[in-house]
């Protein structure tokens, strides 16, 4: 009864969410000709480099400008006085990952971009503060801003990977990575076949990944039934000396802990069957993984310090606690053994909640409302 109750509840939750992000989401203006036409200046950006960017887990800003260039709120002159924000459709993480537009260099076309803003009379009605630009992606975060476009910066709101106070922006507002995988329909009802899914990539010793080889280290002294580790770090093989019959796994449900070599494919078969993915600090707290596992309806347990802080989007709207498992870096193997004898109501509530919110999450989903979430976000705390 109670859990019946809670689901409810949730449901209640998510309806109400999705009405409030429908009928909150501000009028914008999105920035318009030459000077801000990134796709048609970037001559090595063919259709299919942007399909197979939109698809990484940086392809953020073109997630982004797609669901701008059709959405009702999108008014169609820039001195319309329903306009409560203004988007610079600059496309830097993809022209970085290009390197060069069309004859121009990434920095000439910032250059191009950041002084046709600042001419504009949008931009002096308050100097730029009303006013947003994506860098999502490694390269665009890291990137050393000059002339225009760093004056621009100074100004204006960043949709980012993180908070982080040392990263340009006058204000930052965090979002999600691109899923690799589309969300799981909610009436799959596939019984998890694993207690955890150590998340694939490499394990090393240069910032957080030690985090890692602690995971792979604490599950591999585990007694767990099923416990798999994904990994390209050779070390790992000390940690877990067996390799993982996926046959005895899969089909007769008896595995105990042990190490496979990563495959898209496999990291996402198994990740979909897993009770828990385990979310690692790398090189900064939030990863793409995280969103990964909310797209298979996988409860996350965040091993990752400062994320809470930096990394978590949307926390106005999403109920983070409701959704994940958090701990410390210095957990043990007694921390996750409590874990997997959560009672199972109280995973099913995770689970549920993990599920209500890929719409909030997912930039793939086919109803996604990350678009909405991150107008509103920026317009309620940043402008």
């Amino acid at each position: 009864m109670a859990e019946a109750l809670m689901g409810a509840v949730l449901l209640s939750i998510s309806l109400l969410t999705a009405a409030a992000a429908a009928t909150d989401v501000p009028w914008f203006y999105m920035y318009e000709g030459p000077e801000h036409d990134w796709l048609k200046n970037c001559s090595l950006t063919s259709e299919q480099d942007v399909a197979e960017y939109k698809v990484s887990q940086d392809g953020v800003s073109v997630h982004f400008l797609d669901a701008a260039r059709t959405h009702p709120h999108r008014a169609t002159h820039s001195d319309d006085p329903r306009i409560k924000l203004y988007i610079i459709p600059a496309l830097i993480g993809l022209a970085a990952r290009m390197h060069g537009c069309n004859g121009h260099t990434m920095d000439q076309m910032l250059e191009i971009t950041g002084a046709a803003v600042l001419k504009s009379p949008a931009y002096h009605k308050r100097k730029g503060q009303d006013h947003f630009v994506i860098a999502f992606d490694w390269l665009a975060e890291q990137h050393d801003y000059k002339g225009s476009f760093q004056q621009l910066m100074k100004t204006v709101t960043v949709g980012g990977m993180e908070t982080w106070a040392h990263s340009p922006g006058f204000c930052r507002v965090a979002l999600p990575y691109n899923a690799h995988y589309n969300a799981k329909s909610s009436s799959d009802t596939t019984k998890p076949l694993f207690d955890y899914f150590f998340m694939g990539g490499a394990a090393e010793d240069r910032i957080g990944y030690h985090t890692r080889i602690r995971g792979a280290k604490v599950l591999g002294e585990s007694d767990f039934n099923r416990a798999v580790v994904i990994t390209e770090h050779p070390g790992v093989e000390k940690l877990f000396p067996e390799t993982c019959n996926f046959d005895k796994c899969i089909r007769r449900r008896q595995c105990g802990p042990c190490r496979a070599p990563f495959d898209s494919e496999l990291y996402q078969n198994l990740l979909s069957q897993s009770r828990y993915s385990m979310v690692f600090h790398g090189d900064t707290p939030t990863s793409g993984r995280l969103y990964d596992a909310i797209g298979s309806g996988v409860v996350p347990l965040l091993v990752s310090q400062g994320l809470w802080r930096l990394g978590l989007p949307f926390s106005g709207t999403v109920s983070w606690p409701d959704m994940t498992v958090g701990l410390p870096h210095n957990y043990s193997w007694t921390d996750l053994w409590s874990i997997s004898n959560m009672p199972e109501h109280a995973y099913q509530l995770k689970v549920q909640a993990v599920k209500l919110h890929q719409q909030d999450l997912l930039w793939n989903h086919h109803d996604s409302r990350v678009f909405n979430n991150t107008l509103i976000h920026a317009s309620k705390y940043c402008m």
